[in-house]
């Protein structure tokens, strides 16, 4: 039996200032950001190196806080921090708009599917892409 457990990093005073700041920037984006536009917004705050902000967003991704759009190469902050499982992004090819769904019985049938194929999963990364209501339906 699996046991969900809140990391103490959710706490923003256990947060190392980095990360505060870099979770803080992506709390305020309108959508997805790559590490080098997050350097760039840091820049002014005294974060001069990416390897400060691939240090923190490795953090934060760990602790669940941020979730990184693998196909995109960018990130994005939780909407969600409750959950166990990770999310499925959904995201609009036209403006890049991300909506996060936890959908945990998903998840756990896709494991235990690959389960049965011989397949231990280590991380799971799903997407749906298509159009938001703004930017008009994918069939258009």
């Amino acid at each position: 039996m699996n046991k969900t457990v809140v990391p103490a990093q959710r706490d923003r005073y256990r947060l190392r200032e980095n990360d505060r700041r870099v979770l803080e920037v992506l709390e305020a984006a309108e959508g997805p950001l790559r590490a080098y536009e997050l350097l760039d917004l840091l820049r002014c705050e005294g974060i001069n190196g990416p390897p400060t902000v691939y240090r923190a967003l490795a953090r934060l991704t760990r602790s669940g806080l941020v979730h990184r759009i693998e196909s995109m190469n960018a990130y994005i902050a939780c909407r969600a921090p409750c959950s166990s499982g990770p999310p499925v992004l959904v995201i609009c090819d036209q403006c890049g708009s991300t909506e996060e769904l936890h959908e945990d019985i998903v998840i756990a049938r896709l494991r235990r599917r690959a389960r049965a194929l011989g397949i231990e999963l280590d991380r799971i990364y799903l997407e749906l892409r298509g159009r938001c209501a703004r930017c008009g339906t994918a069939s258009e």
